[in-house]
């Protein structure tokens, strides 16, 4: 392997590593939001 091609090697792992952080970063937005709308609708029942 030359080194050129170590490099492209390493930056690919990089950006699949980034790309998997950004995954879950979405989807830990999506689940905040999730939350934040079953605590509304627990507020509510809650004064029912």
């Amino acid at each position: 392997m030359t080194p050129q091609e170590e490099i492209e090697s390493i930056l690919k792992r990089i950006l699949n590593r980034a790309k998997a952080i950004q995954a879950l970063a979405d989807q830990n937005k999506i689940d905040r939001k999730r939350l934040a709308k079953l605590e509304a609708r627990n507020e509510h029942c809650y004064w029912i």
